[in-house]
């Protein structure tokens, strides 16, 4: 059918598709080129996090990039445990608790 054909013809866009992906000299030279290493993860401890806790709310006038630097540790994470103290802190006391009655 001559219109169905048209549609095929409009809507055809492999052309397209082989042009857009089809690499390049440049990004062939790039291939040799060794990815970044990313940095290593250093995870924090329920402990660390409790004494983050802790000392914000002892010292609530000391910014969150000075409480970083004295747990080394990036200002985005301790913002990251001082918005969430109160869910982390009840969940560690229903596990605290569970361990005290014996069912952990």
């Amino acid at each position: 059918d001559e219109r169905g054909d048209r549609y095929a013809r409009a809507y055809d866009y492999s052309c397209l598709h082989k042009h857009f992906h089809s690499p390049s000299s440049s990004s062939m030279q790039d291939t040799n080129n060794k990815p970044k290493a990313k940095r290593p993860r250093n995870p924090i401890t329920t402990q660390q996090r409790l004494e983050i806790i802790a000392y914000h709310e002892k010292n609530p006038d000391v910014s969150n990039a000075d409480i970083g630097d004295m747990f080394k540790k990036p200002r985005s994470t301790v913002s990251n445990i001082i918005r969430d103290k109160d869910a982390f802190v009840s969940r560690c006391g229903a596990r605290d608790a569970a361990i005290a009655e014996g069912n952990v």
